[in-house]
């Protein structure tokens, strides 16, 4: 009967998961489901702001040679009523004079 066998032997750690079991990001299989999943999801999305693009570009006449972004087309087809309401927050107007100070 060997004593050492029956003792761990002081440089391996118990805990330690072996080589042959720890898998890498190569080796372990893609989910199919949810990348399929995500293409589908980011097709729809594209889909539905080509749309709201189609339907604001009907109201606004660009009259310059550069072409306006998605963000600029809504925000033109609010129209001229449209106001953007201003920050109110505490945090934000102490902001905005504390920077004007500097």
């Amino acid at each position: 009967m060997s004593i050492n066998a029956s003792k761990p032997s002081r440089h391996t750690n118990p805990n330690k998961i072996p080589e042959n079991k720890i898998k890498s990001k190569k080796e372990s299989k893609p989910n199919i489901f949810k990348t399929n999943e995500r293409i589908i999801r980011t097709k729809q999305k594209f889909e539905r702001n080509k749309k709201i693009r189609q339907i604001n570009e009907q109201y606004i006449q660009n009259m310059s040679n550069k072409k306006l972004l998605n963000e600029e087309i809504s925000f033109l087809a609010n129209g001229l009523k449209f106001v953007p309401t201003p920050q109110t927050s505490k945090k934000g107007i102490l902001k905005k004079t504390n920077n004007a100070r500097l």
